[in-house]
């Protein structure tokens, strides 16, 4: 039993002597670790409402349970296949568009020489990701206003007639999925630039020295450098896939009606079934679906990241 005791002594002792040396790391990381777990793990026992009639007299869990009959209603709701369409439809142009955007962005960055020139060029781009989606609807609206919107005083000293942007619902996916990009790009740019930056500069130098002009040393060390990279963001913005960007949408389309069948994101339907309209079970079952089906979209993602790269390190885990 003694020598079971040193042992287990032994075993825990190098753990010990980490959080002794590095405590004021895992102090810095406390409030994160709280913060995950007060706002992301304590409200999973909400999850129960998804199986249950919820009223608030009741509470969670007072309340009957009903088992799949929550699920049931929303299958077969029109108003939920829509918003997921809306939400599949945005995302995917918002991946197709955004992700290449960045890199580029980071690309063209890379090779400016002027260095204030990159600064003030990155700063500008990055200037909007701080801006809240409320601020960036103001903007849209004083560009797109029926009467006096930039584009319509400008298509009318043109010669040509004005147009109520705001009652043309097939093209509003197009101008989420633009402000979106224009919002953002110069935030997922920042990660490539990092990259960027701890790429070994003798690689261009031999480059350079063997005669590979700027565009060859990007196509052939560059990009070669970043494809992890590219590999875990493309995993990532795969699996946030049927996530709408709930403030965008709600800040720049929920006053027009006429643009929710077009707009209308799993999100904003979330919302309005639990909150405007008061069918809270519903919405967490709409809730718990979403969750569950982007969990799984990202262990298929990682799982065909590997099969594809035939590398089994490649992915998140």
């Amino acid at each position: 039993m003694r020598l079971q005791t040193a042992i287990q002594a032994r075993g825990r002792s190098p753990l010990v002597k980490k959080l002794r040396s590095y405590w004021p790391i895992y102090l810095m990381m406390l409030p994160g670790l709280v913060f995950l777990v007060l706002m992301r793990y304590v409200p999973m026992y909400g999850l129960v409402m998804a199986f249950k009639k919820f009223t608030m007299t009741k509470g969670i869990f007072g309340s009957p349970f009903v088992g799949l009959a929550n699920f049931e209603v929303f299958w077969g709701s029109s108003f939920f296949w829509s918003s997921f369409r809306n939400t599949l439809i945005i995302n995917s142009f918002r991946l197709l568009v955004s992700f290449p955007a960045s890199i580029i962005l980071a690309l063209l960055l890379n090779e400016l020489y002027n260095q204030r020139f990159k600064k003030i060029v990155q700063t500008i781009s990055f200037l909007p990701y701080f801006l809240s989606w409320v601020i960036v609807s103001m903007f849209t609206y004083s560009f797109l206003a029926s009467d006096f919107g930039y584009v319509n005083v400008i298509l009318r000293q043109l010669g040509y007639e004005g147009r109520d942007w705001y009652l043309m619902p097939h093209i509003w996916r197009g101008i989420l999925v633009a402000t979106n990009v224009w919002k953002n790009i110069g935030w997922g740019c920042i990660f490539y630039l990092a990259a960027i930056a701890n790429i070994n500069p003798e690689l261009y130098e031999a480059a350079f020295i063997d005669g590979a002009g700027r565009w060859k040393r990007v196509l052939h060390i560059t990009i070669p450098s970043l494809s992890s990279m590219f590999l875990i963001v493309l995993i990532i913005n795969i699996s946030f896939i049927l996530v709408g960007d709930f403030e965008q949408v709600w800040a720049m389309t929920s006053q027009y009606s006429i643009l929710k069948a077009n707009t209308s994101v799993l999100s904003t339907a979330i919302y309005e079934i639990g909150l405007e309209k008061g069918f809270f079970g519903q919405a967490a079952a709409m809730g718990f679906f979403n969750s569950a089906l982007m969990a799984t979209i990202l262990v298929g993602a990682n799982y065909l990241a590997k099969v594809l790269t035939g590398n089994r390190q490649a992915g998140l885990f």
